[in-house]
């Protein structure tokens, strides 16, 4: 509905999956799942946010 969309809109703007929304739900992709398109990317960010130090690697 119009309303939910409006909320997404509000809450994750120009970031939602789904008809109505910027980023259109790729139509009878069944290898596509919503984990490929926000999990992973995500997971990626939060393990590489800290960068390792060379000295740390030594001392393992």
């Amino acid at each position: 509905t119009s309303f939910a969309r409006n909320i997404l809109n509000e809450s994750f703007p120009d970031r939602w999956t789904g008809r109505g929304g910027r980023i259109s739900w790729p139509a009878r992709s069944p290898d596509l799942t919503p984990l490929d398109l926000f999990l992973w990317g995500h997971l990626k960010n939060e393990v590489f946010l800290t960068r390792v130090l060379e000295q740390h690697l030594i001392s393992l």
